[in-house]
């Protein structure tokens, strides 16, 4: 773990599944998101918030706020120095820089 002040750190998602996985079936690909967070856990969230629109439902369904961003098995989330991530850990939380590879497909 990189030692920063106020338990503040820079977290890096890229993807990892390839772009032609069926799971990632209509959402946005994102290169690469940078936030500054607390946790790994934290940076997800907060990157997931990129994603934040519910999706449609036909019928008597619940409303899901899913994102892939919070999903491990499609997006790698590590912890990058400020020197190489171009940011500093001081701060609020929140998402700094984000990079779309391909927009939401829509139905």
């Amino acid at each position: 773990m990189i030692d920063t002040p106020d338990n503040m750190a820079l977290w890096k998602l890229e993807p990892v599944a390839r772009p032609d996985d069926p799971r990632w079936q209509d959402y946005p690909i994102w290169r690469e998101v940078v936030v500054r967070a607390a946790s790994a856990g934290e940076a997800r969230a907060l990157a997931a918030e990129l994603e934040a629109t519910p999706e449609q439902t036909s019928g008597n369904e619940s409303i899901s706020y899913g994102s892939r961003l919070a999903d491990e098995k499609m997006y790698s989330c590590r912890q990058v120095h400020p020197d190489d991530a171009g940011e500093t850990v001081d701060g609020d939380p929140g998402v700094l820089s984000s990079d779309l590879l391909r927009e939401a497909r829509q139905p």
